[in-house]
């Protein structure tokens, strides 16, 4: 992807706000809170009707299907750019800490994943924080499975400043081998952005081959918030 992925993903081409809502969406729903403080949230994109979809260079597929431990969410892309969100609430004062599972069954071939013709990525989770009214109050942490960077390795994305790309696990596909994740969310924007975030507004999920023209194959499983 390229977190203005493709065509328009940018602060200012509304990958954030048009496309998914979040201005309209987040404030009417500031009051509401997932679940009741320090109880895990988890967040399963097999729920597909609750996850928004935007294409930006043909269509990825995402399909429920049984991962082998249970719905899961796969995804298929042929140099294709589309992603899918939702919007949330999550305190992330309370539940810092972030929990996913996810598998790799096709990767894109090792290249420079820090430049706009290398930012294709088989796997990528991206948190969203809104802090006020304007795109420019967007920060994002988006979490990677790299070929080439090793993990804990961050870059600014390559079309979106504001988004920080995170390497969560680093190597090879491994097909049929699901990896559990774990990171500390608020201590990632932090580090990335100098600052504290107090709350996740949007949940964005993106597998994509267009800066490449990639096969790329992989499947995301629950997510989960809960308490240090």
């Amino acid at each position: 992807m390229q977190f203005r992925q493709q065509s328009d993903i940018s602060l200012n081409g509304g990958w954030f706000l048009p496309i998914f809502v979040l201005s309209a969406v987040l404030y009417a729903s500031a009051a509401r809170s997932e679940a009741p403080a320090a109880q895990p949230v988890t967040i399963s994109p097999a729920d597909l009707p609750a996850w928004q979809a935007k294409s930006f260079k043909g269509e990825t597929a995402y399909r429920v299907e049984d991962g082998g431990q249970g719905p899961a969410l796969r995804a298929m892309a042929d140099g294709s750019a589309s992603g899918l969100c939702r919007t949330v609430q999550i305190d992330l004062d309370s539940l810092p800490i972030l929990r996913w599972h996810w598998r790799l069954d096709h990767a894109p071939a090792r290249r420079n994943e820090r430049m706009k013709g290398g930012d294709d990525q088989g796997l990528r989770l991206s948190f969203l924080h809104q802090s006020g009214a304007g795109e420019d109050s967007i920060l994002a942490i988006q979490y990677v499975c790299s070929q080439s960077e090793p993990v804990g390795a961050h870059w600014a994305n390559a079309f979106v400043a504001n988004a920080q790309q995170v390497v969560a696990h680093s190597g090879p596909a491994q097909p049929g081998l699901w990896r559990s994740e774990q990171r500390d969310l608020a201590a990632d924007f932090r580090a990335a952005f100098g600052r504290a975030v107090d709350r996740i507004d949007a949940i964005c999920l993106m597998s994509d081959g267009d800066q490449t023209g990639a096969l790329v194959e992989g499947w995301y499983g629950d997510i989960t918030f809960q308490a240090r």
